[in-house]
């Protein structure tokens, strides 16, 4: 009885975990029915997630695919990606944003991906080779911004070499897409003037919206991606201030610091206001320093956006100070108009008369005969007194001397010395009367 039971537990067992599988099984059918190949969502911007992402959507292999993407995640997804491959004629593209729009009317974060297929021209060619970073990646993702006129198709895409037709347009989408197509509708392009085919379907439990569309008259295949993400994110917002007002406005801008990617409220970020008028109060201009004055100007009002400005600096001509230099008065006697002259010059070259000295002054005039006349007194006097001395001094030499019967001649030639002659015959001896002596005592 024992292995009976036991034997019963282990069939039972087993046919439970038979039925579990089948059951995914069952499940993934029903999945890959909806959507083809699992689409897979890059959780990193890394060269191999795009790939993997590539080859989820293409059935061309992800080999030489050139990448670009802004290294930002949202919610774990990446932000901003672009990849493309130029394989002869044709062109692969793939497109992939995480943001905010509405979804069902409600704003949600989704993740977008869209991917392109089509004998291109040149000129597209040239936009894609010319990519350096995800910038343009908002004007590839949708499908309308290039489906939006038809000079787009006229320009970048070539026609169609064969007609494609309800027969043969789903094998022609399975021989690029991995995604299962749904029920494919005729469609106009009216804006475009191009016809097409079409498909959506929806998954509302994975919050998966395909599309898919494919253009009769151009080389021109797409298929688009939209699911929202599961995680619901909460925005943090870190806004700066606001700033003056400008045109009746003042701004600021906010950041979503866990990175939601969702719109803010245009009220948030902008408001009415009221302008500030400056009311400006201003010093005198500067002294002319180097050809320009300065001003000093305070705005009462204190706008933090001044208005009306006023200048604070102006050219002007350097102000120049006279340096004169003059002679002196001339002539340096007073003339008989009793007027005395100098003249003045400028060293600094000014050009002005300001501060000049005066170049003219009076004097009296003396007149000379005076002084003439007491030159000449005095020239008198003095001559007068020279000889006075010559002529006590003459007299004084006339005056013979005890000693020497030298005869002195002022004023002449000194002569020899003349000879004295001695008599030759002695004078007769002098007889004097004889007087009787008398006896004085």
């Amino acid at each position: 009885m024992k292995r009976g039971r036991i034997k019963s537990m282990i069939v039972i067992s087993i046919t439970l975990l038979i039925s579990i599988v089948l059951l995914i099984n069952i499940i993934d059918i029903l999945r890959l029915s909806l959507t083809g190949k699992v689409i897979s969502q890059p959780s990193a911007c890394t060269n191999s997630e795009i790939e993997d992402t590539w080859d989820s959507v293409f059935k061309e292999a992800e080999s030489g695919i050139t990448i670009f993407t802004n290294d930002t995640l949202i919610q774990g997804v990446c932000a901003e990606y672009i990849a493309y491959k130029i394989k002869e004629d044709y062109t692969y593209l793939l497109t992939g944003i995480a943001r905010n729009e509405p979804l069902n009317s409600i704003n949600t974060n989704v993740t977008r991906i869209n991917a392109y297929y089509g004998n291109f021209t040149q000129s597209f060619k040239d936009v894609l080779l010319n990519i350096t970073n995800t910038s343009n990646v908002y004007i590839l993702d949708n499908y309308w911004a290039l489906n939006l006129n038809s000079t787009f198709f006229q320009e970048y895409v070539n026609l169609n070499q064969t007609t494609i037709t309800a027969e043969n347009v789903n094998a022609t989408f399975n021989s690029v897409f991995e995604e299962t197509p749904g029920t494919w509708t005729s469609c106009e392009k009216s804006s475009s003037k191009t016809s097409c085919f079409s498909f959506s379907k929806e998954d509302l439990d994975e919050d998966i919206y395909l599309s898919g569309n494919i253009n009769r008259n151009y080389t021109f295949q797409e298929f688009s991606l939209l699911q929202s993400l599961e995680t619901i994110c909460t925005p943090s917002w870190n806004c700066t201030n606001w700033t003056d007002c400008i045109n009746e406005t003042k701004t600021r801008t906010c950041n979503d610091l866990n990175n939601c990617g969702i719109v803010i409220n245009n009220s948030e970020i902008n408001q009415s206001c009221e302008i500030c008028v400056s009311n400006w109060s201003c010093s005198q201009w500067s002294t002319c320093l180097d050809s320009f004055q300065t001003k000093t100007c305070t705005d009462l009002n204190n706008c933090t956006i001044p208005t009306n400005t006023p200048s604070l600096t102006q050219s002007c001509v350097p102000l120049c100070t006279p340096n004169w230099n003059c002679t002196n008065w001339a002539p340096k006697t007073c003339p008989k108009n009793e007027t005395q002259t100098k003249i003045c010059t400028d060293l600094n070259n000014c050009g002005t008369t300001t501060g000049k000295p005066t170049e003219s002054q009076s004097c009296t005039y003396k007149n000379p005969l005076g002084f003439i006349i007491i030159i000449v007194v005095v020239i008198i006097l003095i001559i007068g007194i020279i000889l006075l001395y010559l002529f006590i001094r003459n007299k004084r030499s006339q005056i013979p001397s005890s000693n020497t019967s030298t005869t002195y001649n002022y004023g002449y030639p000194p002569q020899p010395p003349q000879m004295i002659q001695l008599p030759t015959t002695l004078p007769q001896q002098r007889v004097y009367p004889q007087y009787p002596q008398k006896n004085l005592y």
